[in-house]
């Protein structure tokens, strides 16, 4: 999918180490497309990234390395390679790409920050990322297993052949296991309370429908 066309217009620090921006991504129907990223003593990893105005440039710089977790979600991740000279990591496999990245990984690669990368069964080729934030909050980056509904409030997603629900549901129950204190979707507002209630509820969801 080609890079959205709209800019961020502002920087928020969810966490002293973790950033966030979001545009209304006219691709998809102008619903919410997120960006994240941490910073480190060595500069900044920056997850799913879109751009931003000219201006909030220099609060990122410099990025040390774009991750993403998904194909699907190579966004600005070519425009800050070019910007920063910064390599760009992808899951495994990941196919109809602009761009060859400097690096596919998988759940045992090295990668540019103490993150543990954890394959996703509901999607193919993407990953979810675990981060142990400065504050020691347990962060996971959810790729597109959490979709902020405005109607429904969050769920799987429900689109045929690109989402296995059953998939889904193991892969949040794997996340469980970590504990979250903070869910970061990559659309929808990050969830800072009951992040284990929200993936509780989209299992119930798939097992229970209509309860």
């Amino acid at each position: 999918m080609s890079e959205p066309k709209a800019t961020a217009d502002h920087i928020d620090h969810l966490l002293p180490d973790v950033l966030h921006w979001t545009i209304s991504d006219e691709r998809i129907g102008h619903h919410a497309s997120e960006a994240y990223a941490i910073r480190t003593t060595e500069g900044v990893v920056c997850i799913d990234p879109v751009t931003v105005r000219e201006d909030l440039w220099p609060e990122l710089d410099p990025v040390t390395a774009v991750l993403l977790t998904h194909g699907h979600h190579q966004r600005s991740a070519w425009r800050f390679r070019y910007r920063f000279h910064c390599p760009v990591y992808v899951p495994f496999g990941a196919g109809k790409l602009d761009e060859a990245p400097d690096f596919f990984y998988a759940s045992d690669s090295a990668l540019p920050l103490p993150i543990t990368a954890v394959p996703a069964r509901g999607f193919s080729h993407s990953m979810y990322l675990v981060y142990h934030s400065r504050d020691n909050q347990t962060v996971v980056f959810v790729s597109d297993l959490i979709f902020d509904d405005p109607t429904t409030g969050y769920r799987f997603p429900v689109q045929p052949g690109y989402f296995d629900p059953e998939g889904g549901v193991a892969d949040a129950e794997a996340l469980l296991t970590f504990q979250p204190d903070v869910l970061l979707p990559g659309h929808g507002k990050p969830v800072f309370e009951s992040a284990d209630r929200v993936l509780q509820n989209a299992i119930q969801r798939v097992q229970q429908p209509g309860a």
